[in-house]
């Protein structure tokens, strides 16, 4: 259930992000030019506030971080890009499988790394419970 929970995040907030990008691609500069400082960091803040106490549900914490680390570019980027290409067919055309090249973001993954990554934390399943 806590992967699960885990899961749905990362799908919802990389939607959410899509949507807020997508009306706005200049976004990251006007925060940082109010706050003073990357919107990433805020949205970095957030996944900590909703990740560490589904860590803390599992047998083994430190396994449980690692693999929810791993998992995470693939379900929220995946579904970052391929939300942004059905708000606008122009842009990510790979979709789930596409990159940035424009981010403030201080990680950019490619599709490949995503995908080992993601691999690399389902491997870690075992250990959640």
């Amino acid at each position: 259930m806590t992967l699960a929970i885990w899961f749905i995040f990362c799908l919802v907030s990389g939607g959410i992000e899509a949507i807020l990008f997508h009306r706005d691609n200049k976004l990251s500069a006007k925060f940082f030019c109010r706050f003073g400082f990357d919107i990433h960091i805020l949205f970095t803040i957030i996944r900590g506030i909703v990740s560490l106490p589904l860590i803390f549900l599992t047998h083994y914490p430190a396994v449980s971080l690692v693999g929810f680390m791993l998992t995470f570019p693939f379900m929220h980027d995946g579904m970052y890009y391929f939300s942004r290409n059905f708000l606008d067919d122009k842009i990510y055309k790979k979709r789930w499988l596409d990159q940035s090249y424009s981010t403030s973001a201080v990680f950019s993954i490619s599709a490949f790394w995503r995908i080992i990554f993601f691999a690399l934390g389902l491997g870690l399943l075992p250990f959640y419970f």
